[in-house]
């Protein structure tokens, strides 16, 4: 049997996933973490602890006003052993697949793209109205109504 041991409870980090956009913006995002530890199968051993679940700490997250935590805190984790043929020395290493679910927020988008998107194409047409006796109006004025 192998010895126990405990792994720190916080491992704080900064995840890149790319986003797949199909149904942007009613999407769901999934993000996978893999850790793998440097030492074989042979000498070590990863296991969950269900008295500790991992929990992702939604306050950090700085995509909060984009996306929505599926699952709440909840961390999807699974144990697995890399390919021995993906390994120089032909072993294989304990991994931990970590994932979130994400859901994104699309009353966001509505908001800040849209709506802005929206008031411009309404405004357009005002930059080439005419002065009250037909003549055109001044470059100043037209741009007055289209950045009001």
């Amino acid at each position: 049997p192998l010895p126990t041991a405990s792994l720190p409870p916080r491992a704080p980090g900064v995840f890149i996933e790319e986003y797949e956009i199909r149904d942007f913006p009613f999407d769901e995002q999934e993000i996978t973490v893999k850790l793998t530890v440097h030492l074989p199968t042979t000498r070590v051993r990863l296991v969950g602890n269900p008295e500790f679940p991992s929990k992702f700490v939604d306050s950090n997250f700085q995509l909060g006003s984009v996306f929505k935590v599926v699952l709440g805190s909840h961390v999807e984790a699974s144990f697995h052993e890399s390919d021995v043929r993906s390994s120089s020395a032909g072993r294989s290493y304990p991994q931990c697949h970590m994932r979130v679910f994400l859901r994104r927020k699309p009353a966001y988008f509505v908001n800040q793209v849209v709506l802005p998107l929206a008031a411009v194409t309404v405004i357009a047409p005002l930059s080439i109205a005419t002065e009250a006796d037909g003549a055109a109006m001044g470059t100043g004025d037209r741009l007055a109504y289209a950045v009001t």
